[in-house]
């Protein structure tokens, strides 16, 4: 609906003692200048932004007289303003030899601040092209070379890089972490520019674990910073992010309250894309709350808008929302009209995924207005589309329509080949919607590992130093070092057995859980599981019985053994609907319904994993008899739920 403010910092050089002088100033001063290195690096920052080839320019003048004077210093801030142009104009490659070069002259003289900002620059570069990994490892560099009470500010910016590259990688508890490190620090120095990023990253984070109350918490202190000292455009987006968390948590009327609030700004003070999006995302949500007439107002003033601007991509998607308020309103002629104009756009613009979409709604229309072999033939011509850019998904959707459109006909035979075929690829595909966030857990143990390595170069480098001041005290900071590293291994060996100790009781305790999982006969429900009235009471016995019923559904079908199970496909077979059963779920289990699954999966796999039948079954054919799509995701779905890796596992059963 809209984006979060997240961003990554980039860090530019300024360390010179003519650092606020203005371009003029500084080439006045450059003829008489007895270190033009000095100047043309001035130079080569301070135009960085206006200029790229001048800067570059300056740059390497700058390298030149550096070189010829001597500077060791100028050189190494040379090479970083060269790959400061290089960054900027993504010429990656470049930028990166120079950085590497900058880092090598900031390493020789000792310089820890300039050696922290090439690091962090590298990170940002990488952050840039998608490698989060890399650019966490750059950032973690980073952090090694900075003192946390003299560089507080830098050392702010830095987690929230680190945040915002753990969000990327869809390990959300680790981002927040960072972000309330950044959050501490930004509160205690009042720094107005960290702080609302720190907020919005761990709102976001939040909102993606599906935990709302949470995400409302930190949108709602971002808002109230930014009342205060943001912009009015700062407000805008602080209300978008806000109106599109209630839309995604399914309250209606605050989305529409806090879109109004971000519209009345943006009409005044946004660009055309900001205020035609804000405009359709009123519309989409008046079309939730059932206000077609409104959500079609909306949306036609948001179509005008993008015919104006000409943005091609928007006009299509707008056509396409509307169609899908005259298809809900019952009116098929407009829907199919709308459809029609998208797929032209769509067809001309060569978005072929769009293309398929757009058949696929036409051809719902036309089955609902009762003409099947015209609904047939945009199915066909839709499902040609999804099969040439392999969108299975999709695909999924186009046989299933057609399935029931050819039942309807009485065409039996080809319905059955229809649904042959929708089970096939079915069994075939696993979609993994959660992924991300299940290696969450993983991925924070090589965090921790990371930084007990940064804290033991920073002893190193504590010990260096001592060497040098003294014979004596070279002596007695080596045999502390020594004492200190005897200590540590001592304490690590101490940990690492009651790591040990702890995954066993892991194990244990999976055992018992697992066993009384496999005992547990709940009541199923009945009726067919739909909220009857307004009674909050009522609302809330309805919700039990209908997670009773998903439990013993759950239990005596076993549908998570389906590699490709659905919440639409649950929520049929209890007799209720998704929203409904979704918010079941999470009243009562705390979780979404992806991760309900991936838990039962896992028990499965416990069970089958303590099974000596199966010693001679590999991990995989157990992953995949469990119902998971990949070993990799297994790995990662068992150890969030058991605490250890399954080969740990089935070696800790097998010696019970």
């Amino acid at each position: 609906m809209t984006a979060g403010r997240i961003t990554s910092v980039f860090f530019s050089l300024l360390m010179f003692t003519l650092a606020g002088a203005g371009t003029d100033s500084l080439y006045r001063v450059l003829p008489d200048a007895r270190q033009k290195s000095v100047i043309h690096n001035l130079l080569a920052e301070a135009l960085l932004h206006d200029s790229m080839e001048a800067s570059l320019l300056h740059a390497e003048t700058a390298l030149k007289y550096a070189i010829q004077e001597n500077n060791l210093q100028q050189q190494g801030v040379a090479q970083f303003n060269m790959a400061e142009v290089y960054a900027l104009s993504y010429r990656a490659d470049s930028a990166i030899v120079r950085y590497n070069r900058a880092l090598e002259i900031f390493q020789k003289s000792g310089n820890n601040y300039n050696i922290s900002y090439t690091y962090n620059n590298l990170g940002w570069l990488h952050y840039e092209y998608g490698n989060f990994k890399e650019a966490i490892n750059f950032y973690n560099k980073s952090l090694s070379h900075l003192d946390p009470v003299k560089d507080a500010a830098d050392l702010s910016h830095l987690y929230l890089n680190i945040g915002n590259s753990y969000h990327q990688l869809g390990n959300y508890h680790t981002a927040i972490d960072y972000f309330r490190k950044s959050q501490t620090i930004s509160v205690s120095l009042g720094d107005n520019y960290a702080l609302p990023i720190a907020y919005n990253g761990i709102g976001l984070a939040y909102k993606y674990l599906s935990m709302y109350d949470s995400a409302i918490h930190y949108y709602g202190a971002m808002l109230e910073h930014d009342k205060t000292h943001g912009s009015i455009k700062d407000l805008a987006i602080d209300y978008q992010n806000i109106g599109s968390l209630y839309y995604q948590w399914g309250n209606f009327q605050q989305a529409e309250k806090y879109y109004l609030d971000a519209f009345k700004i943006l009409k005044d003070e946004g660009s055309v894309l900001e205020i035609s999006s804000i405009t359709n995302n009123l519309g989409l949500v008046y079309k939730s709350l059932g206000m077609y007439r409104k959500a079609l107002e909306y949306l036609e003033q948001a179509l005008e808008m993008d015919e104006k601007a000409g943005i091609t991509t928007n006009i299509a998607i707008r056509h396409n929302n509307i169609g899908e308020v005259y298809s809900d309103m019952g009116d098929y002629a407009k829907a199919l009209e709308r459809y029609s104009k998208a797929l032209d756009i769509n067809t001309m613009t060569g978005q072929k995924y769009n293309m398929a979409v757009n058949y696929l709604n036409m051809g719902t229309a036309l089955m609902k207005h009762r003409k099947m072999t015209r609904a047939l033939e945009r199915y066909d011509s839709g499902l040609g589309i999804a099969l040439s850019i392999k969108a299975g998904s999709l695909v999924l959707l186009f046989y299933e329509s057609m399935t029931a459109t050819l039942h309807s006909m009485g065409r039996y035979k080809q319905a059955l080949e229809c649904q042959s075929l929708y089970s096939a690829l079915k069994d075939s595909l696993f979609k993994v919607e959660d992924q991300a966030k299940l290696a969450d857990l993983s991925i924070r143990y090589e965090l921790d590992k990371k930084e007990n390595e940064i804290a033991f170069l920073n002893q190193q480098k504590e010990l260096e130093e001592a060497r040098s001041a003294s014979y004596r005290n070279y002596i007695y900071h080596l045999s502390t070092g020594i004492f200190v590293v005897v200590v540590l291994l001592v304490i690590l060996y101490g940990q690492y057995r009651s790591k040990i100790r702890a995954y066993k009781k892991l194990v244990r305790k999976s055992m018992e859980t697992l066993g009384n999982h496999e005992n547990t006969d709940e009541p199923a429900l009945s009726g067919n599981g739909t909220p009857a009235g307004n009674s909050e009471n009522n609302r809330s016995a309805l919700h039990k019985q209908l997670h009773e019923s998903l439990t013993r559904y759950l239990k005596n079908d076993k549908p998570y053994l389906n590699k490709e199970i659905s919440i639409r496909e649950v929520a049929g077979a209890l007799g209720t609907n998704t929203h409904y059963l979704s918010e079941a779920i999470n009243s009562y289990s705390r979780k979404n319904f992806n991760a309900l699954i991936n838990d039962y999966r896992v028990r499965e796999a416990c069970r089958l994993l303590a099974d000596p039948k199966n010693e001679n079954i590999t991990i995989e054919a157990i992953s995949q008899q469990s119902g998971f799509h990949s070993k990799s995701a297994f790995n990662t779905a068992f150890k969030s739920y058991t605490g250890v890796t399954p080969s740990y596992f089935r070696r800790s059963v097998s010696h019970t």
